[in-house]
C-alpha cells in the first residue's frame, strides 16, 4: 500500500502535464474542424462571380480610380499644392491673388 502511495505522489506532476496534453489535443481538433468547415463553406456555399461579372467589376474599379486621380490632380493644380515652398506655381488661386493684389 505504501508503494502505491509513493507511485501516486511521484506521478502527480506528470498527471498535470497529461491534462494539458488532452487540452492541446482538443484545441488542435478544434482548429482542424475550423479549417474543414471553412474549406467546406468556400467550396460549397459561397457564390463566386462569373468571369464576365468579374471583368465588369474590374472595369468599374479602374474607371473610379481614374476619376478620383483626375479630381485629386485638379484640386492640387487649382490650389497650388506643390512639394516645396520655393515653387513659382502657387495654383490658380495664387495666380488670382497676384492679379487682384
Amino acid at each position: 500500500m505504501q508503494k502505491i502511495r509513493e507511485i501516486v505522489v511521484y506521478l502527480r506532476p506528470f498527471q498535470k502535464n497529461l491534462s494539458r496534453l488532452n487540452k492541446t489535443d482538443k484545441d488542435m481538433a478544434g482548429i482542424k474542424t475550423y479549417f474543414e468547415e471553412s474549406y467546406n463553406e468556400l467550396v460549397n456555399k459561397v457564390t463566386w462571380p462569373t468571369w464576365s461579372e468579374l471583368q465588369e467589376s474590374t472595369v468599374l474599379v479602374f474607371i473610379g480610380i481614374a476619376i478620383l486621380t483626375v479630381l485629386i490632380f485638379l484640386m492640387d493644380f487649382i490650389f497650388g499644392v506643390v512639394g516645396s515652398d520655393d515653387s513659382m506655381w502657387k495654383g490658380l488661386v495664387g495666380f488670382a491673388y497676384q492679379i487682384l493684389a
